[in-house]
């Protein structure tokens, strides 16, 4: 008898359980069938559907980095800063960038050569300005609760330009590995020419 009524409540429960998959296949497939349906070039959010009926939204991927002004910005891990400074005369532009590093920095590499802020830099100025790059160069230092880096490039302008003239410039960095910023960043800035 004990056998019969233990065989009776394994079957109840593998009916019972059955019947929990079979109702929540038929509630997914709806949402299965609408998400395949879509070409995956128009689909923008990916949801998924959870036990209480409330629905989830998948948030983009975070930006490695965040601009504290539009010529400063800060790595997502909130260890460094770094800003964009920039100059236009009738005849030179100067690019300048400032690092602020956590001051371990310093002694984190042989014989103190550090690595480069910046893998890449792109100008693009509007309206067009032809320049050729003639020097440029870098430095260190120690500061309090930081170490600081900088890097220059120097140009000559070869287009005709007048005093007082503005001049928006695009510029797009790809930062060096160690600043933990890995997408490209934009900056925007307005010049007058001094």
């Amino acid at each position: 008898m004990k056998r019969i009524i233990s065989n009776i409540i394994f079957f109840s429960i593998l009916l019972a359980g059955c019947s929990s998959v079979s109702q929540l296949d038929s509630q997914l497939t709806p949402f299965v069938n609408a998400v395949t349906e879509k070409p995956l070039a128009t689909v923008i959010e990916a949801t998924a559907q959870i036990d209480n009926g409330a629905r989830e939204t998948a948030q983009p991927e975070q930006l490695s980095y965040e601009f504290l002004s539009p010529t400063i910005v800060r790595n997502r891990l909130n260890t460094m800063t770094f800003e964009v400074s920039v100059t236009l005369t009738k005849s030179t532009f100067q690019f300048r960038m400032d690092a602020l590093v956590p001051p371990e920095f310093e002694f984190s590499y042989p014989d103190y050569i550090y690595p480069n802020i910046y893998e890449s830099v792109e100008l693009s100025f509007s309206p067009p300005l032809e320049i050729e790059q003639i020097g440029g160069g870098g430095g260190s230092g120690t500061m309090d609760r930081a170490f600081s880096l900088d890097s220059e490039r120097d140009y000559k302008i070869k287009s005709s330009i007048t005093m007082g003239q503005n001049i928006h410039l695009k510029v797009i960095i790809s930062f060096g590995e160690f600043t933990g910023i890995t997408e490209p960043v934009p900056f925007e800035i307005f010049l007058t020419v001094n």
